[in-house]
């Protein structure tokens, strides 16, 4: 399963805030947005792993034998027709 979200769709942060966050900040920021993705998608209680940080976060998690890949994109860098679309996704 692949599921990507803006961040600001599941953990609502204005880009203008996100710009002033500091590393640690804004990589907690991401994680809270990847969890909430779980649960949104029914994954209740699941840890995602970080897998890259770039220009977005990239997690993976594990249920039950089933693994899912989590995408959270930085809040206002691209829309989410942008997202939904793939449109500069990599692989």
């Amino acid at each position: 399963m692949k599921i990507a979200f803006p961040a600001d769709s599941l953990y609502p942060l204005r880009m203008s805030d996100f710009e002033h966050l500091n590393d640690e900040q804004r990589a907690d920021a991401m994680m809270n947005a990847a969890r909430a993705a779980l649960t949104a998608w029914g994954w209740h209680d699941v840890e995602p792993r970080l897998l890259g940080l770039r220009s977005n976060a990239v997690y993976r998690a594990e249920r039950g034998g089933q693994q899912a890949v989590v995408r959270v994109h930085w809040p206002g860098r691209k829309s989410s027709v942008q997202i939904e679309s793939g449109a500069g996704s990599v692989g």
